[in-house]
């Protein structure tokens, strides 16, 4: 173990959080959804937001308004996303999504991403809260 924080990018570790326990969470069951949006938006209805994963690309670090599809940039790895909702936006719908990297990120910390299009549907998963 480190006496110091390592470093996170341009930022600094917190070295004296003690809030971690009232930070936890349990579950009392968690699953994957089907890849079906009409499943998602109910599940989002009926009992809030869901977690998706994605695949990540260079293109969405820049990413500020509209709807997200991946245009252009190298596969970055897989990232998970807290899905809020969704609309529909020039005719195109999407889900909303908020993202960790923080709200000056994207539009306020939050994105569209195309439905059908980002491949978000195919692990997106429920917690129900203990």
């Amino acid at each position: 173990i480190q006496d110091q924080p390592a470093a996170v990018g341009a930022h600094q570790m917190e070295t004296s959080y003690s809030l971690y326990i009232r930070d936890l969470h349990r579950a009392k069951s968690f699953g994957r959804l089907p890849a079906i949006p009409q499943n998602i938006k109910q599940e989002i209805f009926t009992n809030g937001p869901v977690i998706g994963m994605l695949s990540l690309y260079e293109d969405i670090r820049v990413y500020k308004a509209g709807v997200y599809v991946h245009q252009t940039g190298s596969f970055q790895g897989i990232h998970t996303l807290k899905i809020i909702g969704w609309g529909v936006e020039s005719g195109q719908d999407y889900w909303l999504a908020v993202n960790s990297w923080n709200e000056e990120w994207g539009d306020h910390g939050m994105i569209k991403l195309a439905v059908g299009r980002t491949g978000i549907e195919n692990s997106v998963y429920y917690v129900e809260p203990a």
